[in-house]
């Protein structure tokens, strides 16, 4: 679980706030779009979620604990998110962009594939026809469909 309890993140000091007093709650296989004008804080949020930023105030935690004191990297390894449009690899095919994490993790090459085949069915994206494919050969959609097939990596499961 991720939670937010009365975030907040200036940029300025204090006097303006890209996020204010901000609190939420995002459960295991929950999904959360945040939508909004440009410049309303949604990429702010994110940021502050997984340590790109830390908040001016009040306290972010995953599964229970204070994201403060976590080491960053292992932190964005265990949450994620999508970004429509960006962060697929372009030299790597869908299967490795999705195995990418779990490799990282250091898990076995066929246990790889079996979670990417799995997270990509998950997503509606049959992987004989898409596992093979490189991010320049799908649509928006399917590229963003793949991206979200990486994250949150080992935890994602059918809700449905």
């Amino acid at each position: 679980m991720i939670s937010l309890e009365r975030v907040s993140r200036s940029f300025d000091g204090g006097r303006g706030f890209a996020v204010e007093d901000v609190s939420l709650e995002i459960r295991e296989g929950e999904t959360l779009v945040l939508l909004g004008s440009s410049g309303s804080g949604k990429t702010t949020l994110l940021r502050l979620t997984n340590r790109l930023l830390e908040p001016t105030s009040g306290t972010v935690e995953v599964d229970g604990e204070p994201i403060a004191g976590q080491d960053p990297a292992s932190l964005r390894r265990r949450i994620g998110y999508v970004f429509q449009g960006i962060g697929l690899f372009p030299h790597l095919t869908v299967e490795e962009n999705v195995a990418m994490v779990p490799r990282l993790l250091g898990w076995p090459r066929p246990k790889r594939r079996e979670r990417a085949h799995e997270l990509l069915r998950i997503l509606g994206l049959d992987p004989k026809t898409f596992a093979s494919r490189f991010p320049e050969e799908l649509s928006g959609g399917g590229s963003s469909n793949a991206w979200g097939g990486a994250v949150p990596w080992p935890r994602i499961r059918r809700t449905c």
